[in-house]
């Protein structure tokens, strides 16, 4: 394999291990409990979208402001967290009995932010996971996945991952992971999109890394993105790199068969819940839950943080 140029991450407290590429990836590791695998979001962190709102507060009141910023018409919800949920979902975990298994995703966080866009082809990413739990030596995990997290998890599934017990799938719908679903409108959250731009997720996710790198014009929501990387200091080259990797869908094939328990969980408001239920054509056992918010103000809302709660409470109450 060729050398991959990386920006490394400075040491850090976080324990680490390296994946099969020589890539190293922080984790967080907490709790005693059931096993639970919590994947992030893009540009994301486990700290800023499942810690407390004093942790994630900064971090949204500036992805929201600065995607308004970019479009005027873009149509996104700052987080309301209500008593309950200020805590944060990986507290609320380890309160009723989870071992909390967080990794920074590559090109996250305290991990390796590879530059070349081939370090992020063929599911590295979902690969880099497999490598954490061969590192940890778990025998069974339940996961949840919010948005890019989740797409990691179907790609997970579709490598045949054995270890996955149940997996709850937040701010996601077929068509930005499966092959042959269409990808919905986007113009009634005031998306924009270059002239001619073909309506498919594998086109949105190139035009967006071509933001990212300044070859296509800044608008809509890749253009609030490039503004949020520099924003936050993220390397546009880094960020690139992970968003065009998410344009490779998974072939429905694939997940055909896949023996685990699955949730379904998107706001209300959010765009990824349009087709959500096709997902009933794909697995033999999945359940939807309903939430308040839209993509970015979901994962707040009292009753997502419930129904995650109360469906790894029932599962781990039903396991055998």
């Amino acid at each position: 394999m060729a050398e991959i140029s990386t920006v490394q991450s400075p040491d850090c407290l976080m324990p680490h291990f390296t994946s099969f590429d020589g890539t190293r990836i922080a984790y967080r590791d907490e709790g005693r409990g059931h096993p639970v695998l919590l994947l992030h979001g893009y540009m994301f962190t486990p700290d800023t979208m499942y810690n407390s709102w004093s942790e994630a507060k900064a971090f949204f009141e500036r992805a929201v402001s600065t995607m308004k910023q970019a479009s005027d018409t873009i149509k996104i919800l700052l987080p309301r967290p209500s008593p309950e949920t200020e805590v944060g979902l990986m507290a609320r975990l380890l309160n009723v009995g989870a071992r909390v298994i967080a990794p920074d995703l590559r090109g996250h966080g305290a991990s390796d932010k590879p530059t070349d866009p081939e370090a992020y082809r063929d599911w590295a990413m979902a690969r880099d996971v497999i490598g954490l739990l061969d590192h940890l030596g778990l025998e069974t995990v339940d996961a949840m996945g919010y948005s890019m997290g989740s797409i990691m998890l179907l790609r997970l599934l579709g490598l045949g991952e054995k270890r996955i017990r149940s997996v709850i799938l937040g701010g996601v719908g077929p068509w930005i992971s499966v092959q042959g679903v269409p990808m919905p409108d986007w113009s009634d959250i005031g998306e924009a999109l270059p002239p001619g731009l073909p309506l498919t997720w594998e086109a949105w996710t190139e035009n967006a890394a071509a933001v990212m790198l300044g070859t296509s014009p800044s608008i809509g929501i890749a253009g609030g993105q490039a503004q949020l990387a520099d924003a936050i200091g993220f390397d546009r080259r880094v960020a690139a790199a992970v968003i065009h990797s998410e344009g490779e869908r998974i072939a429905p094939e694939a997940l055909k068969g896949v023996d685990v328990l699955v949730l379904v969980l998107n706001g209300d408001e959010d765009p990824q819940k349009y087709d959500e239920r096709e997902f009933a054509g794909i697995f033999p056992d999945v359940r939807f839950g309903s939430a308040r918010g839209d993509h970015m103000s979901a994962l707040f809302d009292p009753d997502f943080q419930r129904e995650v709660i109360e469906f790894l409470q029932w599962r781990w109450n039903t396991a055998v």
